[in-house]
């Protein structure tokens, strides 16, 4: 019988687990665990139940799921398993913490191959690998899919800019509704289209340079107008800035500056132009009829 352990790690909430039989060998499955607190659960959970770790796996690239790869690959001097096309995504994984504020050791560079079709196995037991491609980086887009790290990195950077400026119309204006939700878009579409981290940041701050002191005015109070029509030019600046990106232009102010100025822009805007239908287009004979 094989037991599963799930913990929680990170700042995104990562699942990482800990597979084991009566054997007493066990797997260590995405290492997510990013601080000493989060190691040391992960070495009570394995000491107390008298476990064997003899593999790391992981199940795809995304640097939540590989924050801990290089200390436990270290610490229990284990191999670490992966999919060949996940491999790019794993050796920027460092990089891409850092556009987030976060910090990882290096990942492994020796790893070996989870081919599928072929088991893995530890103890008594043994799975039969599957590879499932929509999670990993595509050279093109496919058809009716949304590939997964698409849309961690429009989360990822949606949390950035709600934890540094805002998401909010009632505080920001709609610089930070329909301006995130460009610059958003903007880092997703960048990095669907094969980008590098660092495309997605440059597009994600030309998108939010766009739309900065955008006012939130919704006539009679409600998201209708010109919030919808905002959002349809919001989309298009997201295509435009994210084109930019991957032709090689670079945001001349760097994202997280941007998202600082934005703030700045917030605060300073008055109470009428903050969502309360009191001020710009809300504020017209015909907004007021």
């Amino acid at each position: 019988m094989i037991n599963i352990k799930q913990f929680y790690f990170n700042e995104l909430r990562e699942c990482t687990y800990i597979l084991s039989d009566q054997t007493k060998e066990c797997i260590i499955v995405d290492p997510g665990m990013s601080t000493e607190r989060e190691k040391e659960r992960v070495q009570k959970y394995i000491s107390e139940n008298d476990l064997k770790p003899v593999k790391i796996v992981l199940t795809h690239g995304h640097f939540d799921h590989v924050m801990g790869c290089a200390w436990a690959a270290e610490f229990y001097k284990l191999p670490v398993y992966i999919h060949k096309a996940d491999r790019g995504m794993l050796s920027h994984s460092r990089q891409t913490c850092a556009m987030f504020g976060l910090n990882i050791q290096d990942p492994p560079t020796n790893t070996l191959d989870l081919v599928p079709g072929e088991n893995l196995t530890f103890g008594d037991c043994g799975f039969l690998i599957w590879w499932i491609s929509s999670l990993c980086r595509k050279p093109s887009i496919p058809t009716g899919v949304l590939v997964g790290l698409t849309l961690i990195t429009a989360g990822a950077f949606g949390m950035v800019i709600a934890q540094r400026a805002s998401v909010s119309g009632a505080q920001g204006g709609c610089q930070a509704e329909c301006g995130s939700a460009a610059g958003m878009a903007a880092a997703a579409l960048t990095e669907l289209m094969g980008g590098t981290p660092q495309m997605c940041a440059d597009a994600c701050a030309m998108a939010l340079v766009s739309q900065m002191g955008l006012v939130c005015d919704p006539v009679a109070g409600l998201v209708e107008i010109p919030c919808i029509k905002r959002n349809v030019s919001g989309l298009v600046i997201a295509f435009s800035s994210a084109d930019l990106a991957l032709a090689g232009v670079e945001a001349k102010i760097p994202a997280d500056e941007c998202l600082d100025a934005m703030r700045r822009v917030g605060d300073a805007l008055p109470d009428s132009l903050k969502e309360t239908a009191k001020g710009g287009l809300a504020a017209t004979p015909t907004g007021q009829r």
